[in-house]
């Protein structure tokens, strides 16, 4: 703040910490002439060297009014931040609608989802919309206030698709399925089994989607880069889906054989199988001795709409109508917190602990051998090595140490504030049963019928009625 007092006269003049206002302050004596005082005020502005946004009508309005007011003198230009540039994809990026059809009858077709995005040769399938740039400021001492730069974004083409017009749209090159893979524009043929997955065909890896009209049995493998759809059942075969996978029929693990997909599964029933999936789980039947985690919700409809033994984990809801069996079969239900996340959690945990343990081994070796030294005077030439080699480990263990812990913390922060899931059941929940929200677990000790769980505002599960 610049101040000059002369007799009568009193001039302020302040400006803003970022440089973009500046205000002036003026009182003088009724007969102190005009031109003296616009005089002093051009002084005190050239002096704080303000040059752009100067506003003369409010500097003449100070002069005239001249009683201390605070008027603004200057302005600078904001600056106009960019627009960043983005992708248009002329096609679902994550998939088709995933909602059941309803039959004439009522009853509901979880089995034609037609999941499958067929395109064109010639199709348009992404384009680029271009950044728009920004617009420099200026603050009060005209010096530019840089913008907000326009993020730019890059159209990437993968197989069976091409860029045109400058590489401002990705167009199909042949028909097939079109989808979105490690952030590339794909098309790709459909390989289909007319039949069973079996000796005659062997195992099969396919870079694109894989159509199977039988079964998948005991023993093979099937692994796509997008979806897999099985006509028949999976009898004990392993299937690895990089988009969604449905079967028509159900799934029947057996030891070893793994069940996993990136999208969405559908399958009539699961009995004895391992299921990971990376989006919802839903089954028209039941869910029955089996351990089944999905990133999604787990969810289970039908006339029985069954979940009984095993685990069922979902990052969000779960619903079913009847969990558990009367004879208190072990059932476990987990939602709310995302099953990847939670594993990688206590990965770090353990991780945690073992370095713990390592770093606490290492300095009591460097104790010792210390104890050696100043009881014996001198350590042997290995000892000697030894020694160095555990302190280079202490000081690796401890900064692996202090990197754990910040992560341990980071994830443990994002599981704490990412619960959101439910679990719903219809019918009934029989004894024996685990329900699992976030860290708080619930025992159910007696059936009960049409309820919720859910965290309150306590942070404890709370049984509400769904009716």
């Amino acid at each position: 703040m610049d101040q000059q007092k002369e007799k009568k006269i009193v001039l302020s003049l302040e400006t803003s910490a970022d440089n973009m206002t500046a205000f002036l302050q003026l009182l003088a004596a009724a007969e102190e002439s005009d031109q003296k005082l616009e005089q002093l005020v051009w002084k005190a502005i050239n002096e704080r060297k303000i040059k752009y946004g100067l506003i003369e009508e409010n500097i003449k309005n100070a002069i005239v009014k001249r009683n201390g007011e605070k008027i603004l003198l200057a302005r600078g230009r904001d600056p106009v931040a960019g627009v960043d540039a983005y992708i248009k994809y002329h096609f679902e990026i994550n998939g088709l609608p995933l909602t059941p059809k309803t039959r004439q009858d009522g009853s509901v077709d979880y089995y034609n989802l037609e999941l499958i995005q067929q395109v064109k040769a010639g199709d348009v399938l992404a384009e680029r919309v271009p950044p728009v740039p920004g617009q420099d400021g200026t603050d009060i001492f005209g010096r530019v206030v840089p913008a907000k730069k326009a993020k730019d974004v890059v159209l990437k083409a993968g197989k069976g698709t091409r860029l045109l017009q400058e590489e401002n749209i990705i167009v199909a090159e042949k028909n097939g399925h079109v989808a979105l893979i490690n952030g590339k524009v794909t098309v790709s043929d459909i390989y289909e089994v007319r039949g069973n997955v079996d000796f005659s065909t062997g195992n099969i890896d396919f870079d694109g989607t894989i159509r199977i009209t039988g079964d998948v049995l005991g023993g093979f493998q099937v692994k796509a880069t997008a979806d897999v759809e099985v006509g028949g059942a999976v009898l004990g075969g392993s299937i690895q889906a990089g988009g969604h996978l449905r079967v028509r029929n159900g799934i029947i693990g057996k030891k070893g054989a793994q069940i996993s997909c990136q999208g969405n599964l559908f399958a009539a029933y699961v009995e004895n199988a391992f299921i990971e999936c990376g989006g919802n789980v839903q089954i028209g039947k039941g869910i029955m001795h089996s351990q089944v985690i999905a990133e999604g919700s787990v969810i289970v409809e039908g006339s029985k709409a069954l979940i009984a033994g095993g685990e069922v984990r979902a990052g969000r809801d779960i619903r079913a109508k009847t969990v558990g069996a009367p004879m208190g079969t072990h059932t476990l239900l987990e939602a709310g917190v995302s099953p990847k996340l939670k594993l990688r959690y206590l990965a770090t945990v353990s991780g945690l602990t073992a370095v713990q343990q390592s770093l606490t081994k290492a300095k009591q070796i460097i104790d010792l051998l210390q104890r050696m030294k100043e009881k014996a005077g001198e350590l042997p030439d290995e000892k000697k090595a030894l020694l160095i080699k555990v302190k280079r480990s202490v000081i690796s263990l401890e900064d692996e140490l202090k990197n754990l812990i910040v992560e341990e913390q980071e994830l443990l922060t994002l599981l704490q504030t990412s619960i959101e899931g439910k679990i719903m059941i219809e019918k009934i929940v029989h004894p024996g049963t685990r329900i699992v929200i976030g860290d708080q677990t619930l025992i159910i000790d007696e059936p009960v019928q049409y309820v919720s769980f859910q965290l309150n505002q306590e942070g404890e599960i709370e049984m509400r009625p769904l009716r």
